[in-house]
């Protein structure tokens, strides 16, 4: 008879000096594998190594005072005592320790995944790191003591943190994977054997995780995987905010005008016919879709930090309201929105924005809500510029003969936001330029208006405005340009002109919102409330005016007058002149126009460490790093909550039958073993024999029940205990040798228990 390999390391491990030393190597070697699986997969630090052995220590400590009365409790106390004189002495030191280890995990996933996630300004020092990786090695030495004691708990939590890191970009070292499913094997195989069917299973568990994880260190941005995240980030933001706009997707914009649901109701009394409500801005376009500036060009080319650093001075969030303000313009206003079923994911506001209390400043990009932002928020603007069909630059930003203290400020924060804006915003790829260039041809202005009207010339000969457009391919300036689309819709218009204004040389991105018209008497200036249906939805492009700001350009066939404005301009006008050809084309009254070439202003980039992060709050950020890690590690636990639960109100209800008499003692009892073996062929003498149940065993259990049910027999107390035991032999004889796996899904799905 073969004796298998399990005995032998029964018969090995009886030895007390044995076992103990096999513990504390397990446990090394758990700690060791998921402390180095975080380390590793961060760029390299001396101090998260150096912390190393102090993770090793309280681990041997805690090993060998494992089965001693409270001696590991004392252990964890010191582990605990250490964090707190952490924490409260040295708080600025483990304050920019856990700063750096936060930085380092940003860093790694901006390089891998292009996530553009901020750092924190923290002294990055060999003692701050030390010591906060001294604090998160000494907890990783005290989980590892579910290695031996509770492996399934070790391997269920330590398993979706690692794949938490892959999915992340954080990807450790693979020796230290190949170390982790080792521990795995060796932790498996302590607990269920070394018999040969197990030890099959294990090389298989072995050869799938290895091949599985494989993949992950050659992936270097796949565009599979990334709109496979996407997808599910989009569909959840849709499902918790509403879609009621394209969003830059233009294969969805046909029809977007259609809805005559209700979106927003606007309250407001001002000076103004005609209001851009800016929701989405999009400016990178990738074949049919407009996304937003990827993140990594905020940390990247020297920005760190520009955002926050210029919203000191009101840029970019309030720019046109802060240059009015040092304009002497006093024509604000209040706007009160209420969002009805619009997206929530944006605050709805118009360039000429000067104060708001609701939403965040996203970037550079405009206001973004959330779920717990308020349906009704108020702000106050300015009017519009009263020359009413262009927007000039004032004569202070022109000469530094006038200009105050916060004039000059204003101009050295609006040098470095521009150095920025064209960095950003006057990139095309290839194909879209190529297109482009093919309708352009050798065109060339300085001036916005001409740029402007040479382009609504150009829709209203070759295009027709139709709601319900003509469908885009994978790329939509090939389509446009190259003849495949003659019915075009605003979505379409917008992003074709943003191109457009690229390739001439002007920042320019695409916006989507509520185009909102009011009727109201300028002597009066009524109070005036508009319902914003689906019909009202809009795409148009935005350029940046130089000394100004971002301002909306309507390119829409029918959507601006054909009809040639008054060109002639005060030269008392304080503003300045504009820049504009000497037969213009048809042009609408609302659009700006640019100034003539300005002087250069100089640009600094601030390279003093800037308190802060760029455009998010501290907290968002942290959140959007840790959201998907949490959530992992919540989901997977909540699942194994769930059957932990099920199995306790399983084993509650059990024990609650056999604690009755007579018939219902015998009932439950029959019951309760009948259900059981029916999952592995059924309740008989000869099969459970095969299992290791003795014969004898079963025919008294059997005699037992039956003369209670039948009998009416008063079962006695050494009756009960021999029913209780034979029950759970046949739990221990079903379940045994059945691997790790099978011994989960018997406990916890089957609910073998009394």
């Amino acid at each position: 008879m073969k004796k298998s390999v399990k005995m032998t390391i029964v018969k090995a491990v009886s030895n007390r000096s044995t076992k103990t030393a096999l513990g504390v190597v397990f446990i090394i070697a758990a700690f060791g594998a998921l402390y180095l699986s975080l380390i590793t997969a961060l760029p390299f630090n001396a101090a998260y190594y150096a912390a190393l052995p102090i993770g090793v220590a309280v681990t041997v400590a805690t090993a060998l005072l494992a089965d001693k009365k409270r001696a590991k409790y004392y252990v964890l106390g010191v582990v605990a005592v250490f964090t707190g004189l952490a924490v409260s002495v040295g708080f600025d030191i483990f304050k920019n320790g856990l700063l750096g280890f936060f930085n380092a995990a940003v860093r790694t996933m901006n390089s891998s995944r292009h996530f553009g996630f901020e750092v924190f300004v923290a002294d990055e020092s060999f003692g701050t790191s030390f010591l906060f990786a001294a604090v998160i090695a000494a907890w990783f030495a005290e989980f590892s003591l579910f290695a031996i004691k509770k492996a399934y708990v070790y391997i269920c939590v330590s398993a979706p943190v690692v794949l938490a890191l892959l999915f992340m970009g954080m990807s450790p070292q693979y020796f230290v994977i190949v170390l982790l499913v080792v521990v795995y094997v060796c932790l498996m195989a302590v607990h269920n054997g070394f018999t040969v069917r197990a030890l099959c299973s294990y090389l298989v568990c072995i050869a799938v995780v290895m091949l599985a994880t494989l993949p992950c260190y050659f992936y270097t941005g796949s565009k599979a995987v990334d709109n496979f995240g996407n997808s599910v980030t989009e569909a959840f933001e849709n499902a918790a905010y509403g879609k009621s706009m394209p969003s830059g997707k233009l294969s969805d914009s046909s029809g977007m005008r259609s809805s005559s649901e209700v979106r927003l109701k606007v309250t407001l009394s001002g000076l103004t016919s005609k209001l851009y409500l800016r929701g989405f801005v999009g400016s990178d376009l990738n074949g049919s879709e407009w996304s937003a500036t990827d993140k990594n060009a905020y940390v990247e080319n020297g920005y760190q930090g520009l955002i926050d650093y210029i919203a000191k001075g009101g840029l970019p969030t309030t720019q046109y309201a802060a240059y009015s303000d040092l304009c002497k313009r006093n024509n604000k206003y209040g706007i009160t929105v209420e969002n009805v079923s619009a997206d929530r994911r944006y605050i709805y506001v118009p360039y000429t924005l000067s104060e708001y209390s609701v939403g965040t400043a996203y970037y550079d990009m405009g206001l973004r809500g959330s779920i717990t932002s308020p349906k009704t928020y108020s702000y106050t603007v300015f009017a519009p510029d009263e020359s009413g069909e262009r927007v000039t630059q004032a004569a202070w930003i022109l000469s530094d003969a006038d200009r105050s203290e916060k004039m000059n400020e204003y101009i050295k924060l609006e040098g470095q936001y521009r150095a920025f804006v064209y960095e950003t915003y006057l990139g095309l790829d290839h194909d879209t330029e190529v297109a482009v260039q093919g309708v352009i041809g050798d065109f060339e202005t300085n001036s916005v208006n001409t740029a402007t009207q040479f382009i609504r010339s150009y829709f209203l000969d070759a295009f027709t405005y139709a709601d319900n457009c003509d469908g885009v391919g994978k790329s939509f300036a090939t389509d446009f340009f190259g003849g495949n689309i003659s019915n075009a819709n605003a979505a379409y218009f917008a992003s074709a002109a943003t191109c457009m204004f690229r390739a001439l040389g002007f920042a320019a991105r695409y916006a989507e919102g509520y185009s909102v018209y009011f009727d109201g008497d300028e002597e009066t200036q009524e109070t005036q409330t508009i319902t914003v249906t689906g019909d009202a939805t809009h795409a148009w492009t935005e350029v940046y005016f130089d000394g100004i700001g971002w301002l909306p350009i309507e390119v829409t066939p029918t959507f601006f007058s054909e009809q040639a404005p008054d060109f002639s301009v005060d030269p008392t006008d304080p503003n300045g002149t504009d820049a504009h050809p000497s037969n213009p084309p048809q042009q609408e009254p609302e659009i700006p126009t640019e100034t003539p070439p300005t002087p250069d202003i100089p640009i600094i980039i601030p390279t003093d460490p800037v308190e802060g992060n760029v455009g998010t709050p501290v907290l968002l950020t942290a959140l959007r790093i840790m959201v998907p890690i949490v959530s992992v590690i919540a989901v997977f636990v909540a699942i194994v909550l769930l059957f932990v639960v099920r199995r306790s109100l399983v084993r509650i209800k059990r024990r609650k039958m056999l604690s009755a008499d007579g018939q219902d003692f015998g009932r439950a009892a029959y019951k309760i073993v009948t259900e059981d073996c029916k999952h592995f062929g059924g309740f008989d003498s000869a099969t459970l024999e095969k299992l290791g149940v003795p014969e004898g065993g079963t025919a008294r259990f059997i005699r037992i029940a039956e003369r209670c049910v039948y009998g009416e027999h008063d079962v006695a107390a050494n009756e009960r205990a021999f029913v209780l035991w034979y029950i759970e032999t046949v739990h221990a004889a079903l379940t045994k040798d059945c691997g790790f796996v099978k011994s989960l899904y018997y406990k916890y799905v089957l609910c073998l228990v009394i």
